[in-house]
């Protein structure tokens, strides 16, 4: 079972294992995955701690440029 301690530790490791990229809230991430994916819910949840944007995918794989 996935608990928030998970997610929090997931998202300190993130943060300390890789120095050369670093999330500022300059950055933006467009979201593609299902919402439930939890490689894509790490990546929301880093990147709103440090202030970024999201962008999110309007379902149509066709449209994904537009989207970003």
């Amino acid at each position: 079972m996935l608990t928030n301690a998970n997610f929090i530790s997931a998202m300190t490791n993130i943060n300390k294992s890789s120095p050369d990229f670093q999330w500022t809230n300059q950055d933006v991430y467009i979201s593609y995955l299902p919402l439930a994916h939890v490689y894509d819910r790490l990546g929301c949840h880093s990147l709103l701690g440090k202030g970024g944007s999201i962008g999110f995918f309007g379902g149509n794989i066709l449209k994904i440029t537009e989207d970003m």
